[in-house]
């Protein structure tokens, strides 16, 4: 998990997010473990092609999902499920 200033790293991502707090970041490694295995890299690659699945940012290559905005996007597809 990765710890970032979020004003000064990724900007105004609106109202979604503190100016002024850490925001925790996982990798696209840390996502496919988060959901033990049931979701892999190609989906989560899929997804972000296709604008679908949690949000995330592209900081230096690397693609990260806030923590925080990917625990909302879960709380809606439980959701949208139940």
């Amino acid at each position: 998990m990765f710890l970032f200033f979020a004003s000064s790293v990724i900007g105004d991502l609106g109202a979604e997010m503190s100016e002024d707090r850490h925001e925790a970041f996982l990798s696209v490694e840390e996502m496919v473990a988060r959901y033990k295995g049931k979701i892999k890299k190609g989906t989560l690659a899929n997804w972000r092609s296709h604008h679908k699945g949690p949000p995330h940012i592209k900081l230096e290559g690397r693609v990260l999902y806030p923590l925080a905005l990917v625990q909302d996007w879960e709380r809606r597809q439980y959701r949208r499920h139940v």
